[in-house]
């Protein structure tokens, strides 16, 4: 979003991107994406964390949440919502942490979880996103709560990631009750994205604007 552009103008290109297939609008909204000054991108993500900070502390105390539950955390990537500041806030509140890597085997390469420590060491994995090193893999099972990146989400809890498949096959075995939250800037939320009987629909987007109940 670009700092002189009007409402009028991102809702026109929202819709327009309605019409598009799931690669047009993932290149469409990267684009978008790439237009937030570095300013911005501060600013919204701070708003975002505050956000999920208060949905933690809400979950706890309404007993949603069981104190050292264990989250999962995505660390950011090119203009993703930034999260290191979440990061340090999820291990201050005392719970639990992981974090994706992608792992590749002979044919193919998939997303395993790693847990975070205080004295976790970082290393540059693809793409330059940090890496725990070395790994201490957990189970998706256990995880009480994520919160997922993405490109393009709709209110429905519809997604379009990078096109990998990464998070689906990940969270194809993770119970459905389990909250799936995606931060993300709010020109990333269209009014439908298209979707696939494989894809996992999303619980809660949390935006720099507005918290939104998907359906």
């Amino acid at each position: 979003m670009a700092e002189n552009r009007s409402d009028q103008e991102n809702t026109a290109t929202g819709q327009e991107i309605l019409l598009s297939s799931k690669k047009d609008i993932r290149n469409a909204i990267i684009a978008l994406r790439g237009l937030i000054t570095k300013q911005e991108r501060d600013r919204f993500s701070g708003e975002i964390t505050r956000r999920a900070v208060s949905l933690l502390e809400t979950r706890i105390s309404s007993g949603h949440l069981k104190p050292g539950a264990i989250i999962h955390l995505f660390r950011s990537f090119g203009e993703e919502v930034e999260t290191d500041f979440l990061l340090e806030r999820i291990k201050d509140m005392g719970f639990g942490l992981v974090v994706p890597i992608v792992h590749h085997e002979e044919n193919h390469s998939t997303l395993i979880l790693s847990s975070v420590r205080r004295d976790t060491r970082w290393r540059p994995g693809p793409f330059q996103i940090p890496e725990p090193y070395p790994v201490v893999r957990v189970d998706p099972s256990i995880v009480s709560l994520f919160f997922l990146p993405g490109v393009a989400f709709d209110p429905g809890g519809g997604r379009i990631g990078y096109g990998k498949g990464y998070y689906d096959r990940l969270l194809s075995g993770v119970r459905p009750d389990i909250p799936k939250i995606a931060l993300a800037f709010s020109h990333q939320v269209l009014e439908k994205v298209p979707s696939s009987k494989w894809d996992i629909p999303m619980t809660m987007i949390l935006t720099e604007k507005e918290t939104i109940h998907c359906d």
